[in-house]
């Protein structure tokens, strides 16, 4: 295994290491708010976010553990108050309605194209919601498997996701994103990687 992701902070800093594109994020052992509001206003005007959320980077649950969204920056500022080890990020919403497929995939074992992927094709989904309310939910070999391989090429997008990790050698990791028509994220693309994980 080349990578391993043992928590949600480590699934940070290899997206970063990776240059991966995601949401602009960052990183908080401690709640303080001038360098939250310092972080917010940059989402804004460098990335023209106009949504944000929070997410705990310790409990498994948590109150914020599923990304809650907030209405505005103040709302976030008020209710992460007192709030320790959290990631505070922003999204834009026109760019986030142009999302066709997202979900997580995790490429098992390269040769035989072993994979398990859990997508959706529902643009209202989340990477997370994905999970729970799948449009394609399968697990196998792309190679040994014909109607496997059928059901990957007819749903959009998923070949290039596929693609993207291995070009990447991103193997036994498994990836949360969004496929989006329009750029989006930091690095104005349109796959955005959320989550990294390999070991929790």
């Amino acid at each position: 295994m080349k990578y391993k992701v043992r928590n949600k902070t480590e699934s940070y800093r290899l997206i970063e290491q990776l240059e991966l594109n995601t949401f602009p994020y960052k990183l908080f052992d401690e709640y303080d708010e001038s360098k939250l509001r310092e972080f917010l206003e940059t989402a804004r005007d460098k990335y023209n976010c106009d949504g944000f959320g929070a997410r705990s980077l310790k409990e498994l649950a948590s109150r914020i553990i599923t990304s809650t969204l907030y209405s505005n920056a103040e709302e976030l500022i008020e209710r992460t108050k007192g709030l320790r080890h959290f990631a505070a990020y922003g999204f834009n919403n026109e760019s986030d309605s142009s999302q066709y497929l997202s979900g997580e995939v995790e490429i098992v074992e390269p040769y035989s194209m072993e994979l398990a992927a859990t997508v959706s094709t529902d643009p209202k989904d989340t990477a997370r919601s994905a999970l729970y309310n799948p449009s394609l939910n399968i697990n196998g070999s792309l190679l040994h498997d014909q109607k496997l391989k059928h059901l990957v090429r007819r749903t959009p997008g998923l070949e290039y996701v596929i693609d993207f990790m291995m070009e990447r050698d991103l193997v036994n990791v498994a990836m949360e994103f969004a496929l989006c028509k329009q750029p989006i994220g930091t690095k104005n693309e349109q796959l955005a990687v959320f989550e990294l994980r390999t070991d929790y």
